[in-house]
């Protein structure tokens, strides 16, 4: 697994809590956590996801 990078990472904004929450997840989660994301259309869920795995040994997966 390589390190993610986010391009529009300068781009991103107003969503601390939810990233927040995320990295006290992720930093409890130990080796290998898994994460799944389902919600509404266009609410920036994939945006939320790719800025929090920024940095991060991460695959990010993204379904229709």
């Amino acid at each position: 697994m390589t390190q993610y990078a986010f391009p529009n990472h300068q781009e991103f904004r107003d969503r601390e809590r939810e990233l927040g929450a995320l990295r006290t997840w992720y930093a409890d989660a130990g080796a290998d956590p898994i994460f799944i994301v389902v919600g509404r259309r266009r609410v920036g869920k994939s945006w939320l996801m790719r800025e929090f795995a920024h940095g991060l040994r991460a695959d990010i997966l993204v379904c229709d």
